[in-house]
């Protein structure tokens, strides 16, 4: 996987999202280890196009309403966000 930057085009790649999501990565927070072992820390992502599933927030965003275009949301960072070439 090629190291993810601020400003790059992401997707969900899990759950056949694939190609039904976007968002642009806006901030990166390595400071805490997350209770999830494939995770590496925290990325926040604003969503342009969400689909059906999307990646479980992190605990810097906890919510419990569905994740909506336009939102910027705190994720697990891991190797289920592909950059959008």
């Amino acid at each position: 996987m090629d190291k993810l930057k601020i400003g790059d085009l992401v997707c969900f790649n899990s759950g056949g999202m694939k190609h039904k999501t976007l968002g642009v990565i806006m901030d990166f927070d390595f400071s805490d280890h997350s209770w999830n072992t494939r995770a590496r820390g925290h990325v926040l992502v604003m969503w342009a196009v969400v689909g059906k599933y999307m990646p479980r927030t992190s605990l810097h965003s906890i919510r419990r309403t569905p994740i909506e275009s336009g939102e910027m949301v705190w994720h697990e960072f891991g190797d289920w966000f592909v950059e959008v070439k």
